[in-house]
């Protein structure tokens, strides 16, 4: 008899070390940093960016202004994602905003300066957020 309550306390340590583990387990894998989605945003826009400037085709919309030809570029090119995005081109100098902001929004930009044959430069201004 007095062996069988030596194992039933060893049975009872081995189960409080093995919850306090678990417990422990638990509170450290809810901390460990996953990629924020502003960073995912962030990185898409610079990319989509940097398509834009280096296509020959859409550096000279930009130049000209033909949002429509950007904005379905960037439709195409987010289609499998569940962002909504706007494009302003605007001067330089100027200040790009949109006429609405929501909770959360995300916004690069881009100097396009000139093509070959057109030189004036203008800003290309990227907005991206998430219903």
């Amino acid at each position: 008899m007095v062996g069988k309550k030596g194992w039933l306390r060893i049975a009872e340590a081995f189960l409080a070390i093995v919850l306090i583990l678990g417990f422990l387990i638990a509170i450290y894998s809810s901390s460990i940093n996953k990629p924020k989605k502003s960073e995912e945003i962030y990185n898409t826009e610079k990319i989509i960016l940097d398509e834009i400037s280096f296509s020959d085709n859409l550096r000279d919309a930009v130049l000209s202004g033909k949002t429509d030809v950007i904005e379905s570029y960037v439709a195409q090119r987010l289609a499998a994602s569940s962002f909504n995005f706007s494009i302003k081109i605007c001067e330089v100098d100027d200040i790009c905003g949109l006429n609405f902001y929501k909770k959360e929004f995300y916004a690069k930009d881009r100097i396009i300066g000139s093509n070959l044959t057109y030189y004036e430069p203008k800003k290309i201004k990227i907005f991206m957020w998430i219903d």
